[in-house]
């Protein structure tokens, strides 16, 4: 008699590795100015900004942004510090200001988030 073979279930992270989308993946991406064209200031900012709004805990013990550390912070986030720093990404990271406008509404709101929160954590990324 032959047995089957038992299902096998990939680890936790190998299944949240696939999930995790790169940034070019993120609905509305191509909306924010590209990395590549960002001047040095402004990533400074947009990492000033991010470690105000969430606390310095989403930094690695290298300093960098650790996406694990980000989803956390992000969930856990006051609603006006969040709409603080949707305005801020739309004040100075848009690339397609009309595009922008559409896609920032109420009824697209968790798109919104997962949008300006990834551009934030992109940054810590080392490829950028």
């Amino acid at each position: 008699m032959t047995t089957a073979p038992q299902d096998h279930q990939a680890p936790k992270s190998e299944i949240d590795a696939k999930k995790q989308l790169t940034f070019n993946e993120v609905e509305g991406s191509e909306l924010l100015v590209p990395f590549k064209r960002l001047k040095a200031s402004d990533a400074m900012r947009l990492t000033g900004r991010l470690l105000r709004t969430l606390g310095d805990e989403v930094l690695d013990n290298n300093g960098k942004i650790d996406a694990n550390d980000l989803k956390a912070a992000v969930s856990a986030l006051n609603w006006d510090e969040a709409a603080d720093f949707i305005d801020f990404i739309g004040e100075r990271y848009v690339a397609d200001p009309e595009g922008w406008e559409e896609f920032n509404r109420f009824d697209n709101m968790d798109a919104v988030l997962d949008l300006v929160f990834a551009y934030a954590g992109e940054m810590g990324k080392d490829k950028n």
